[in-house]
Order: structure tokens, then sequence, then C-alpha cells
């Protein structure tokens, strides 16, 4: 189980990482925040990203190291992806049993 944790991990993480860099950059944030409904969990969670982003960056010009959300840094920030949340219902509710109500 721990195996497909991590995998799923990082599948959620590089629905986010938009240039495949392995760090959720401002643009790869903005990019979602500007094409995901906000009230959506999806949306929630990208504006939790983004407030961890610029609470961590926005700093003095003589601080020169960033912080960066990596995927460990995604992953405590976000236990379980809404995205991920949403594609594992649609597959259970697709291929359910024949004899249950689909109702």
């Amino acid at each position: 189980m721990h195996k497909y944790k991590e995998a799923i991990n990082k599948l959620a993480f590089s629905l986010y990482d938009r240039d495949g860099d392995g760090i959720l950059s401002i643009l790869d944030l903005s990019w979602c925040k500007e094409n995901f409904d906000p009230s959506t969990k999806f949306g929630q969670e990208v504006a939790v990203l983004i407030h961890e982003y610029m609470e961590k960056n926005i700093r003095p010009k003589y601080v020169k190291q960033k912080e960066i959300i990596n995927l460990s840094a995604f992953t405590h920030l976000v236990p379980r992806c809404a995205l991920i949340a949403d594609l594992e219902y649609a597959f259970r509710d697709k291929f359910k049993p024949f004899d249950e109500d689909p109702s």
C-alpha cells in the first residue's frame, strides 16, 4: 500500500507541475489558479499551495535561498489530492459490479 500511495502522490504532483521540473513554481500554480474554479476542491488545494508559496518566498532581498514546493512538501501540504480522489471515484463508479443498483 505504501508504494501505491507514493505513486498516487507522484501522479498528483505531476498534474500540478506543468513544466515537469520537479518543483511547483508560481507559474505552475498561477496556471492552475487561472484554469480551475476556486470553489472546487482542486481550486482550494491550489489556493493552499499558492498561500504556502507566498508565505515562504516573499522575503527581503538579502534572503537568497527560496523555499520550494517539491514532491515531499506537496505531499505534506496536500495529503490527498482532489483530482486523484475524483479519478478513483470515477473508476469505482464505472466498474462496479453489474448486480448493484446504478442509482
